[in-house]
């Protein structure tokens, strides 16, 4: 799939997959340093190789890339199956989504969004869920308008340039 953007430059949405590997470590270390909405922090040590491996090929799981003419990880987002084989739990899953700040506003988090959820249609889930940091304004708004609610808010989760931040925890059930 590919995304044309108002000055023409040319996005490529594709499924990661472990020929991606040092691409990824390479986008997780570049949004750790640009945001503090995000779980990756600077220093952070790189994925292992092996993990990414299994997980890339597995049918609970979807991570999808978007890349620019440069070929080049702008952002990505993932999905999985919480907890397949529970049998309470089975039909639950959870996002994350990341892009980088000068492809914000661009359209790559509402793609991102509706593959996510058609994922998770074709998988027969029931819930897809995900957390927010509070003050995270953009992705809130981006998430309320594909059908999310917020549910609940944590009260600081995360020590963020010397103040405590709070998060959201976001839900939306697939009828």
């Amino acid at each position: 799939m590919e995304l044309i953007l108002k000055d023409g430059e040319k996005l490529t949405f594709r499924k990661l997959n472990i020929s991606d590997y040092d691409n990824v470590n390479k986008f997780l270390e570049q949004i750790a340093g640009e945001s503090p909405n995000t779980n990756q922090y600077v220093g952070q040590p790189p994925k292992k190789y092996a993990d990414c491996e299994k997980i890339y090929a597995s049918e609970q799981h979807l991570f999808l890339g978007v890349f620019n003419a440069a070929d080049d990880l702008v952002g990505s987002c993932s999905i999985g199956i919480d907890k397949p084989n529970h049998p309470y739990m089975g039909l639950n899953s959870t996002f994350g989504i990341s892009v980088l700040n000068a492809y914000y506003g661009c359209g790559i988090g509402s793609v991102f969004m509706e593959e996510m959820e058609k994922w998770a249609r074709e998988k027969k889930m029931h819930r897809i869920q995900g957390e927010v940091r509070a003050e995270n304004r953009r992705a809130i708004s981006l998430y309320i308008k594909h059908g999310f609610s917020i549910e609940g808010c944590a009260k600081e989760t995360a020590w963020i340039n010397g103040k405590w931040m709070d998060s959201y925890y976001i839900g939306k059930i697939l009828k």
